[in-house]
């Protein structure tokens, strides 16, 4: 495979017009389709950052929860590390990076500093950063996983990730809402409260319960628009996981169809 198809443009936005580097400018799924005429399929140079950043995710649904109710920086560091996933993943691009770099060092820094502002207004600021970050890395993987002809290890951890992805704009959503209502209890009503310190996490644990829509009941949405967003979320949940079992199949379908043809070429 020649080296220019692994190292062009992740994300199909170029950073130069008429790059001097063969593969500069086209994107992933145009350069994969050449480089496949005369080499075999192999994990392409993304499949690192995608693994990273899914292994932060898996970190969060796992340790998150453990800092309920507590003052420990568990949140901030496995945020932290969640965020640089992302400008990682981002990476491809110098575009790409520069907006990760914009949206998550801010989103780190009031993560944080959340004790000197005061931690309603770190978390507000925080999770405005985050939120746009997040959704842009949705955009950027679905974009991937749909230009895709193969259905390798690499599209399937994007899937994955998109997926988790999901939860944590939702959780972001649930903390602005939370912020801005005002009195108590709030948007959310918990059954067994932990304290101001635990109200974040109880958001992260109630957007992936409400995601898979598998519900508990122990926190309710109680305002109109908690109503709204969680009714949202939940359709949000099953219309992916439909979407993209649709677009995996359709590019296994691709995959299949081209090598029919190859090998009708072959015996021609």
């Amino acid at each position: 495979m020649h080296p220019g198809s692994v190292n062009g443009n992740l994300w199909g936005i170029a950073d130069r017009p008429g790059g001097a580097q063969r593969g500069v400018g086209r994107t992933w799924g145009e350069t994969m389709n050449k480089a496949s005429d005369n080499a075999p399929h192999k994990p392409k140079a993304h499949l690192r950052p995608v693994a990273i950043l899914l292994a932060t995710q898996i970190l969060l649904l796992i340790l998150l929860p453990l800092d309920a109710g507590t003052r420990a920086p568990i949140r901030s560091i496995l945020s932290t590390g969640f965020v640089f996933g992302m400008i990682y993943l981002m990476a491809g691009s110098r575009r790409t990076l520069l907006v990760g770099v914009a949206l998550g060092i801010p989103s780190i820094a009031f993560k944080w500093l959340s004790g000197p502002v005061g931690p309603e207004t770190g978390e507000l600021v925080a999770h405005a950063f985050s939120l746009p970050l997040d959704i842009f890395v949705i955009y950027l993987m679905l974009r991937w996983v749909a230009r895709s002809t193969r259905v390798g290890l690499e599209t399937v951890l994007l899937g994955i990730s998109s997926y988790l992805m999901l939860g944590f704009v939702w959780y972001s959503v649930y903390c602005v809402v939370e912020v801005l209502t005002p009195g108590l209890p709030g948007a959310f009503a918990i059954a067994h409260s932990m304290g101001p310190e635990g109200i974040w996490s109880e958001l992260y644990y109630f957007s992936f319960v409400t995601l898979t829509t598998l519900g508990y009941g122990d926190i309710t949405p109680i305002t109109p628009i908690a109503r709204s967003l969680a009714i949202l979320e939940a359709v949000t949940g099953v219309l992916f996981v439909a979407t993209m079992i649709a677009m995996l199949v359709g590019a296994y379908s691709a995959e299949a169809s081209a090598k029919r043809r190859g090998s009708r070429a072959k015996d021609a």
